[in-house]
């Protein structure tokens, strides 16, 4: 069908209507002028035909024109716009809003498919913050200007970093560091994995440094991790000195005990008046010796919990009552006294007892050890909220403020000379400090030069005996 024939009809009704109209007013001038019946109906006759007629001939004229004009329209839209034939136009249109739909559909399927992946990044990332800030060791991510991308709290702590001061900042203006800053040239240089380890003075800290560029060609970063071993390194060193020490403590005895031997079996055996001498001096570092290997068992088994010891409530009287029983035999020898308050206080601790007249043994022991002739040794106690304290003060010559922080260490001694005079292990002042912590207690000293020391231990108190206030 051609695009005009629809408008040809439409055309030709239009005209009818228009010539109808026209013949009704003829009908009504013949009838004026030719009255009755007849001049009516030669009007109607008449004035119908004429309409159809003319109504025919205009629609033709003018649909002839609209087909040709509609015609050299199609032509030019063809030949300059290409648009497809008249006949697939709806065909085409339908198409085309398929394709839109389609395509609407896997956008929004894409669109569905990044957020999807956007919410994964921001859990990953989420996740990846909390595991850095959780670790103990220090992670810094710095680009080739060695400007700060990023830190977790442990590297901003140990390199006192404020948060303002990390973003877009390079890393020595920050953290004023130079092995940091040549590691850092070295890896980025090179892109070779770097390890230094170095001090941080000012924090008194030791950190081990591992460098890593990212893997990118060219490097595009350096990763950082800091670990703080200052711990490992004091424990490292704490093993030298022990190995250094248990061996010459171990040496010393034995050197004695070969050298009295050694002259016995060279003649002094039958000599009366040295041979009873030179065995007492033998089975004296004998003792000596097994002692010494009692204390070390001793602290060896506290210290990796293979001592079983049976936590109960014990009367802190009855301890320092069987203490002082045992000590004062030496203490009138040594010519110092030992005093403790009249008053009987029934604070009961938990501990284990025999493990708490050990703590108070060395204690005892090693005030009368430190206290001159003349001096004396108090041994007091009493109660707090949730603690019993027991306190061993003496008039002895004190410890220099300086080395109080090293006391509990396995054979550190103040006066070397004197405590190898007095036959101490080395070990009575660590072996008081673990036992206490086994017990869940706390130990500490206090000390002045020429005026005296004071060792307090703090045991929870059972809980029967518990009170509120003094």
């Amino acid at each position: 069908m051609h695009p005009a024939q629809p408008l040809q009809s439409r055309l030709f009704w239009r005209i009818a209507a228009g010539m109808v109209g026209a013949s009704l007013i003829t009908v009504l001038a013949i009838a004026l002028t030719s009255p009755g019946p007849f001049g009516l109906t030669v009007g109607l006759v008449c004035g119908g035909a004429t309409a159809l007629i003319v109504a025919y001939v205009m629609s033709r004229r003018l649909i002839r024109a609209a087909t040709e004009l509609t015609d050299d329209i199609l032509t030019l839209g063809r030949e300059k716009l290409q648009l497809p034939e008249v006949d697939s136009l709806g065909t085409e249109f339908v198409r085309l809003v398929d394709a839109l739909e389609a395509t609407d559909r896997r956008l929004r399927s894409r669109f569905g498919e990044m957020e999807r992946h956007r919410k994964s990044l921001e859990q990953n990332t989420t996740l990846l913050q909390t595991v850095f800030s959780a670790m103990i060791e220090g992670v810094i991510v710095v680009n080739t200007e060695q400007e700060i991308l990023f830190a977790n709290d442990t590297a901003r702590t140990m390199l006192e970093i404020r948060s303002h001061e990390q973003s877009g900042r390079r890393i020595w203006e920050v953290a004023r560091s130079r092995p940091i800053h040549d590691a850092l040239n070295k890896v980025i240089s090179t892109g070779a994995l770097e390890r230094i380890e170095f001090e941080l003075p000012r924090q008194k800290r030791t950190v081990s440094l591992t460098a890593i560029a990212l893997p990118e060609e060219p490097i595009p970063g350096v990763v950082i991790v800091l670990h703080d071993v200052t711990e490992l390194r004091r424990l490292e060193r704490t093993r030298q000195d022990f190995v250094s020490n248990v061996s010459h403590e171990l040496k010393t005895p034995l050197t004695s005990i070969q050298a009295y031997a050694d002259t016995l079996l060279e003649g002094a055996i039958d000599d009366a008046g040295h041979n009873r001498q030179f065995v007492e001096r033998i089975v004296e570092q004998t003792e000596r010796l097994r002692t010494l290997i009692l204390d070390l068992l001793s602290l060896a088994k506290i210290e990796s919990q293979q001592e079983v010891f049976e936590i109960q409530p014990v009367p802190i009287s009855d301890v320092v009552s069987d203490c002082l029983d045992a000590h004062r035999a030496v203490a009138e020898s040594k010519e110092v006294t030992l005093i403790c308050p009249e008053t009987v206080d029934e604070t009961t601790v938990m501990a284990d007892a025999d493990g708490l007249r050990t703590i108070l043994d060395n204690l005892v022991n090693n005030a009368l050890n430190y206290t001159p002739a003349g001096g004396s040794v108090f041994l007091e106690f009493s109660r707090g909220d949730s603690w019993g304290e027991i306190r061993v003060r003496d008039t002895g010559v004190g410890i220099p403020r300086d080395q109080l922080p090293r006391i509990f260490e396995r054979f550190y001694r103040v006066d070397k000379a004197r405590s190898r005079a007095v036959g101490g292990t080395g070990l009575g002042l660590a072996i008081v400090k673990h036992l206490t912590q086994e017990f869940g207690g706390s130990v500490d000293v206090s000390s002045e030069l020429g005026v005296g020391t004071t060792f307090r231990v703090r045991l929870p108190v059972a809980a029967e005996h518990a009170t509120t206030g003094d």
